[in-house]
């Protein structure tokens, strides 16, 4: 999913996960520069929440699997501007 927010100069990502492992399953922000936002991966075994804001209006996330079967949550973004 790849997006650009008009009118806004900020946005706030609300990231809650869980998957078999950050080595198999995971999604990138990314920025409108091309830059993974906060140089990280997310995912993993323990279900998480975290809170990100993402300068600017553009935001894509790219989701990564391996495809195994598992009954992790796996992933919800809620973006807010």
């Amino acid at each position: 999913m790849d997006k650009t927010f008009n009118g806004t100069t900020s946005l706030t990502v609300t990231l809650n996960y869980q998957t078999e492992s950050a080595s198999f399953d995971w999604i990138y922000l990314y920025d409108s520069n091309g830059n993974i936002i906060n140089n990280k991966k997310y995912g993993g075994t323990t279900r998480k929440t975290e809170t990100i804001t993402v300068l600017g209006n553009y935001l894509k996330i790219v989701f990564r699997t391996d495809g195994s079967g598992n009954n992790y949550y796996g992933f919800k973004a809620t973006i807010t501007y």
